[in-house]
């Protein structure tokens, strides 16, 4: 978890204007041991302050993970944007998903 500045993207999935600080919660996914894919969501400051989704320790956010956190502070979601993008990977990204050299 971290803050960062929301993208035109993100500000725009958010309704907050470009550069304002919003929660990116990075996560990587795994099939059993074997990684898949990485993905991060974003939340408003003031829809997770306070909550177990901006504990820093990496990990779930505990059962239901972020949907369950923004129910439990009394969020309830009716909508949602998903972006997805694939591009070649890093040299950083090869070694975290465990992918074979050489392949894109």
């Amino acid at each position: 978890m971290s803050r960062v500045e929301a993208s035109s993207l993100v500000a725009e999935g958010l309704g907050v204007p470009v550069g304002s600080e919003v929660y990116a919660r990075a996560r990587l996914v795994k099939e059993g041991t074997q990684p898949t894919h990485t993905l991060t969501s974003y939340y408003r400051p003031e829809h997770v302050e306070g909550t177990r989704i901006v504990d820093p320790t990496p990990g779930p956010a505990g059962r239901g993970g972020g949907y369950r956190v923004l129910y439990d502070a009394g969020y309830e979601i009716d909508h949602m944007r998903e972006a997805l993008f694939a591009r070649v990977p890093t040299a950083d990204e090869v070694q975290l998903l465990q992918l074979p050299q050489g392949n894109p």
